[in-house]
């Protein structure tokens, strides 16, 4: 279970185009009056996602990806 403001780090999956990678996220919850608030992130890359390099001759990405995500719900 996850402790208020506290950094976890949590085994999870992403799909893409049908297709599931594994990830860690980094996830802190926190509880206001009567709501919680689940944020995280995870740092992949590219590769690790199954997606072709999509550099052309004359602009290059980057291989890493981040991703940062905010969930809120009422208790």
């Amino acid at each position: 279970s996850l402790k208020t403001a506290e950094i976890q780090d949590v085994p999870a999956v992403i799909k893409i185009r049908g297709q599931e990678y594994p990830i860690h996220l980094k996830l802190k919850a926190n509880q206001q009056d009567s709501k919680i608030y689940i944020q995280g992130e995870a740092l992949t890359s590219l590769k690790e996602l199954g997606i072709p390099d999509p550099s052309i001759a004359i602009a290059s990405l980057e291989d890493s990806v981040k991703i940062f995500f905010k969930v809120e719900n009422s208790l």
